[in-house]
């Protein structure tokens, strides 16, 4: 439920943002617009006026009058018009249209455009220097008219087909700056989902190891608290042979839950980079020797080992070393049938001795590759343990992966579900012998 509210939220979030970020573009895109139709009023002002100074060149060209002497000294445009109206030199919108064709062209604008002649009264076009003007799916921008008479009935105005182009240019930069701002906020939000997803997990992985650590501590406190019940009572008293059998269920299951205490303080310190390796070089076989006993022993169902040692020693902290192949020779008897044939093997390799250890158990599907090493992944042994299946913190793999790690080596795993696993300890040939602290 806390989840499904995040992601609404986040959601509800995310909509806002692109709301705001819409409004601020098209705001953005409406004063840009405005401004490029004032860009083009003023063009049609200066466009009219060196189209009018063409009609000036021309009149005087081909006339001797100078009965506009009071023409050439008036600022307003209107006069000039009017003037030259009289004298039979109206404005040419095609003059008009080439000019401000050419204005454009010099801003890298090569819209299609037309040049209208409106009243301005009424808005009717009364004549156009482009009558094949088509207005494309993008529709056009206006300029506002521009009087070309004293009395201010007719104006010229210059239309722009699809103006979008040209604004969107205008804003690319802000068009970036949002889609990279957008994309941030959408990262984050995935980012911050991504970290209560994890954190959910990490709630409901303690949950399960919580109750699998109890589930599986308290059948050997029970067998403890029992054989010491037993062994108190005076009831064994005279039967030595049973009084030694009590004794020595209680001390097994100590040493498992002393195991399982060691187990996980390795781990932090691992994990704190407080664990302390003492590397020296290391007899393999007595130490598998000692292991094959031991699990050879303890085991419940017919276990048999082929051990080929290729290199008899290497460099490694025995300790760790022991424990990194127990918790795996204990995995591959834990996860098969019946009965189980581990092979354990040591060969040298591009710098490395390698140590692998490969039974013929259930194996592992291949969507639990990726998450075998990760702590707690065998969180889920609160359910196979409530099913019968084999019991578990899922620390062991990941104690083997972090020794590993300690020792700046890796392992790899190598597995066919219902026909093998195997897993490979790679070792670098020289170890530095430095504390990891």
């Amino acid at each position: 439920m806390k989840l499904r509210s995040s992601v609404l939220i986040a959601l509800l979030g995310v909509a806002f943002i692109v709301a705001l970020q819409v409004l601020w573009l098209s705001n953005t895109y409406q004063l840009l617009r405005e401004d490029f139709q004032k860009e083009l009023t003023d063009l049609v002002e200066e466009a009219l006026l060196k189209e009018r100074d063409l009609r000036l060149d021309k009149f005087y060209a081909d006339s001797t009058s100078t009965d506009l002497a009071f023409d050439q000294r008036a600022d307003e445009l209107t006069r000039f018009n009017e003037a030259l109206n009289e004298e039979g030199l109206p404005v040419s919108l095609v003059a008009v249209d080439s000019i401000a064709k050419e204005m454009l062209s010099e801003r890298r604008i090569t819209n299609e455009i037309t040049i209208d002649l409106i009243d301005a009264s009424t808005g009717r076009v009364l004549a156009t220097s482009n009558p094949r003007f088509h207005v494309h799916f993008g529709g056009f921008v206006a300029s506002q008219a521009v009087a070309v008479n004293y009395e201010r009935t007719h104006g010229v105005r210059v239309l722009v087909d699809n103006p979008y182009s040209i604004i969107f240019s205008r804003m690319i930069v802000l068009l970036i700056a949002s889609l990279i701002l957008l994309a941030l906020v959408v990262w984050s939000i995935l980012q911050q989902m991504r970290f209560i997803r994890q954190q959910d997990k990490i709630a409901s992985l303690r949950q399960d190891f919580t109750y699998a650590m109890v589930h599986d501590m308290k059948t050997p406190l029970s067998s403890i608290i029992m054989s010491l019940r037993s062994l108190r009572s005076g009831k064994l008293d005279g039967k030595e042979e049973l009084k030694q059998k009590y004794m020595g269920i209680a001390q097994d299951e100590a040493s498992q839950l002393l195991d399982l205490t060691n187990k996980i303080l390795t781990l932090s310190r691992l994990e704190n980079h407080k664990l302390e390796l003492h590397v020296d070089r290391v007899e393999l076989k007595p130490l598998l020797d000692d292991l094959v006993q031991r699990f050879t022993v303890k085991a419940t169902k017919k276990v048999s080992f082929d051990v080929q040692l290729s290199v008899p020693s290497m460099l490694a902290d025995p300790q760790y070393l022991s424990e990194a192949l127990s918790n795996l020779l204990d995995n591959s008897i834990k996860y098969s049938g019946e009965m189980v044939h581990i092979e354990v093997a040591s060969h040298e390799t591009f710098g490395h001795v390698i140590l692998s250890v490969k039974d013929d158990g259930l194996g592992i599907p291949p969507q639990d590759l990726k998450a075998i090493f990760e702590k707690f992944e065998r969180g889920e042994a609160a359910k196979r343990s409530r099913q019968g299946g084999a019991s578990g913190f899922g620390l062991g793999l990941n104690l083997v992966y972090q020794i590993m790690d300690a020792h700046g080596g890796r392992v790899e795993v190598d597995s066919v579900e219902g026909s093998y696993s195997k897993f490979s300890l790679w070792f670098p040939k020289d170890i530095k012998t430095d504390d990891h602290e």
